[in-house]
Parts: structure tokens; C-alpha cells; sequence
């Protein structure tokens, strides 16, 4: 038990250091975003970019969704869906699109944090975005074979603007504790993991995985947490590798480019798959892409490390 405690311990300082500073982040810009949506300022953009989205298959309105997915969440990507009353057709390119780029602003800031050029990633996932969107274009089947969506909802909009002041302060609030405690948890567990050696053991198991992606063996248990819980708590535990020296500056920013484009492998996905997307379409370019990420930026380091030997 006293190895447990002494864990828990250790891990409490890097988990308030480390909250505090994603929380920094993220709820001024959530309440910037939150703001605009709630005056309506954001469909003034949509409208400017619709002509692009009706180049991939995508009416006009969809722009609306896949916005609310850059500058909120994939959740408010699927609150405006549902009021937008789009075919599967729709829905699974806005899926790809949305699982790829949501949430931009927080979590190209958090993984500046951890060293990579957050404009440059915010640049990828909307460029992966929009060739997902033309591939998957190109690859489905017409609206009338795929049918319809299954599914019925509502966005809810504040009747006043201290109504939005209320339920912000209440859902960012829950939503600080949270990521303090998932933070809290994942260090005590890396802790735990390491005082018994299996992280060493993980990263042996995942080294022929991690090869196949361009990744470092050393990156297993991040990319792990990244999968499973999302890119801002694995970013959170990349910040403290860093800092500690587990891992390279250069495994960080291969790792960074990865899970921009592929993250919460469960939970986005699924969020599509409940009004009707199928779960293949919307994470297959995720994969590939990152992946093919990866395997980019490996290639430019050895052009650079080619180019400074001459």
C-alpha cells in the first residue's frame, strides 16, 4: 500500500501544475467561442466559406457544423447536425471532417505547449480534413443508396445572455474538475506502472506498432491515453514526459502530428455512429492520415540530417 501512496503523492503536484495550465487555456477561449456562437457571429463565416464545402459534396449549412467542430467540440458539431437536418451522405462526411478537426484553438495551444508549430498543426487537420472529405466524395455511394439518418434532436439556445453565463460557468465548471481528476488518475497510474516496470513491458508489446507509424517505442503509454481519452489528457502527461527528459523533443513532435489527426479513437466516432454514420467511414482517414503524418515528418528529418552532413 505505502508504494501506492507515495504514487499518489508524487503524481498530486504535477497534476494541479499541469490542469492549471490546460485550464488557462482553454476556458477563455471557450468562453470567447462560446460568446460568438451564442450572438450568432459565427454563421456570418459560413456563409463566406460555403462555396468550398459545396465542392466536396457538402451543402452550404453543413459549413455551420464543421465550424461549431473547429472553434467548440464534436459535440456541438453534432447539436448543430441535428438542427440542420442533413442526409447520411452529409453526415458521414461531416463525421470524417469533425472526428479530424474539433476543438482547434485549445488543442493546437496545448500541443505548442508540448513543442510542435501550433499554427502548422492547425493547418494539417484542416487541410486533412477537406481531403478526407474530397476522397470520401468521391468513394460513397449516392444519398438515395445510403438512405437516411435515424436519428431526431435540437440545439438548445440560452433565452438571455445571463442564461449562457449560468450554464457556461456550470459546464466548464464540472468540466475543470474532471480533467483535474482524469489528470490526477493518469499520473498515479503512470506512476504505479512504472514502480512496477510495466510501462517497460508496454512499450516492448507496442514497439512493432509504434515502428509501423513512425513513432518511437517510448511514446506507447501516451499514444495509448491519446487513443482512448483524448488528445488533451495525453498531451497533459506529454508535457510532464518532456519535462522530466523520457522522451525526445523529436518523438514529441512525431507523436504531436499523429494524434492531431488521430485522437479518442472511441468516443468522437461513436458520437457519428448514434445518428446513423457508419464507424469504418469516419475513422479510416484518421488513421491513414496520421500515419502518413508521421512518416512525412520522418522523411524531412532525414532530408535535414542529409542536407547538414554535406
Amino acid at each position: 500500500m505505502k508504494i501506492f501512496f507515495t504514487c499518489f503523492i508524487n503524481a498530486l503536484p504535477n497534476a494541479r501544475k499541469t490542469a492549471w495550465w490546460i485550464l488557462k487555456v482553454m476556458l477563455p477561449l471557450s468562453f470567447v467561442v462560446g460568446t460568438l456562437q451564442y450572438f450568432n457571429l459565427l454563421n456570418a463565416f459560413s456563409d463566406f466559406v460555403s462555396p468550398a464545402f459545396e465542392l466536396i459534396g457538402l451543402s452550404g449549412k453543413a459549413s455551420i457544423a464543421f465550424i461549431s467542430s473547429v472553434f467548440i467540440s464534436t459535440y456541438a458539431a453534432i447539436g448543430t447536425i441535428s438542427a440542420l437536418n442533413l442526409d447520411l451522405r452529409e453526415i458521414i462526411i461531416l463525421g470524417a471532417m469533425c472526428v479530424i478537426s474539433h476543438n482547434m484553438i485549445v488543442e493546437c495551444a496545448i500541443q505548442k505547449k508540448t513543442g510542435s508549430n501550433g499554427v502548422t498543426i492547425f493547418i494539417v487537420r484542416i487541410l486533412v480534413s477537406f481531403v478526407s472529405a474530397i476522397i470520401l466524395n468521391l468513394l460513397l455511394p449516392d444519398k438515395a443508396t445510403l438512405g437516411q439518418p435515424h436519428f431526431s434532436g435540437s440545439t438548445m439556445q440560452a433565452t438571455c445572455y445571463m442564461d449562457f453565463l449560468k450554464n457556461w460557468a456550470v459546464v466548464n465548471g464540472w468540466l475543470s474538475l474532471r480533467i483535474f481528476c482524469v489528470i490526477l488518475a493518469l499520473l498515479f497510474l503512470q506512476n504505479v506502472l512504472k514502480a512496477f516496470k510495466i510501462i517497460d513491458l508496454l512499450s516492448r508489446t507496442l514497439a512493432p506498432v509504434m515502428g509501423v507509424m513512425g513513432l518511437s517505442r517510448n511514446v506507447s503509454f501516451l499514444w495509448l491515453v491519446a487513443q482512448t481519452l483524448g488528445l488533451t489528457y495525453g498531451a497533459g502527461i506529454l508535457i510532464e514526459e518532456i519535462n522530466k527528459g523520457e522522451i525526445t523533443r523529436s518523438e514529441a513532435n512525431r507523436l504531436n502530428y499523429h494524434l492531431a489527426i488521430s485522437h479518442s479513437q472511441f468516443e468522437d466516432p461513436m458520437l457519428f455512429v448514434t445518428i446513423g454514420a457508419p464507424y469504418f467511414w469516419v475513422s479510416l482517414p484518421r488513421y491513414v492520415f496520421a500515419i502518413l503524418a508521421v512518416w512525412i515528418i520522418v522523411w524531412i528529418e532525414h532530408l535535414r540530417k542529409r542536407a547538414l552532413t554535406k
